[in-house]
């Protein structure tokens, strides 16, 4: 059964993909949150009623007002714990069976500071003498905007036009999963470059999957490999030496199978 992809146009600026696609598929996460654990050796049950919690939030590179947290209760576990931690801007979880106090938000824009004066610390497994300090992580996602995303996108398609015009009328109907994998691997490598990463050294990964990208491009316009993908039968097929490119509206696009599957397409 086909799984439809689309955002109404079929992708951004005409293109094959969307953003959410490249996001997902071809680009590392956004960053990290700030991040404290407790003490491993801290152990239920939580004998805090009455007992302070005193936590800053940095949100957005904006230093929040310090918050107190008076609880009203003991607690026998560690998820009970947790789910009696209640920070605005901030949450806890039980990770592995010590308690993590992280920010909501992600990147390096996000900080979290634990007073040291808070008479809960000792027992939940805080530092009760130095206040502890920790920042969010960024990555290379979290400096390209929508805009740099779409030209990434919509170059990337033109691109593969190059080689899928050899053996199919444009603009295509349905397309697999494989052609929306290669567009995005190849428009991340190009942002990479764009933003002033070198490729080769911030992730040889992209490298390779770039190469990949192109080398599976050009296996699919020479007829070696078959992928699911239905173009406009209006259109003829065009021959291998036309050099025009085309940017026609591309509709609804779809995933209809894995590389070299069968579909009730036809082969080409």
């Amino acid at each position: 059964m086909a799984i439809s992809v689309s955002n109404g146009l079929g992708g951004v600026g005409n293109s094959y993909v969307t953003i959410t696609d490249l996001v997902n598929l071809s680009l590392p996460g956004l960053g990290d949150p700030a991040i404290i654990d407790a003490i491993p050796a801290t152990t239920p049950p939580f004998n805090v009623n009455t007992k302070t919690l005193i936590v800053t939030l940095v949100i957005d590179s904006i230093t929040q007002n310090q918050y107190t947290q008076t609880f009203t209760a003991n607690y026998a576990t560690v998820d009970l714990m947790v789910a009696a931690i209640a920070i605005p801007g901030a949450f806890a979880v039980n990770n592995g069976g010590i308690i993590r106090l992280r920010t909501t938000k992600v990147g390096i824009g996000q900080g979290i500071t634990i007073d040291h004066t808070g008479t809960a610390n000792e027992i939940l497994g805080f530092d009760k003498f130095f206040d502890t300090n920790s920042v969010g992580k960024s990555t290379l996602t979290s400096d390209i905007s929508e805009d740099e995303m779409t030209f990434a996108i919509v170059s990337a398609s033109e691109f593969a036009n190059g080689y899928l015009k050899r053996r199919y009328g444009l603009p295509l109907v349905q397309w697999s999963y494989d052609l929306i994998q290669a567009i995005c691997d190849i428009a991340a490598y190009n942002l990479a470059k764009r933003k002033g990463f070198n490729p080769e050294v911030y992730d040889a990964n992209w490298v390779t999957k770039y190469n990949a990208a192109v080398k599976w491009l050009e296996d699919v316009g020479n007829r070696r490999e078959h992928p699911n993908i239905i173009d406009s039968p209006h259109n003829p097929v065009p021959y291998a030496g036309t050099t025009n490119l085309v940017d026609d509206q591309r509709g609804w696009g779809n995933i209809i199978g894995s590389r070299g599957g069968y579909t009730n397409s036809r082969w080409y």
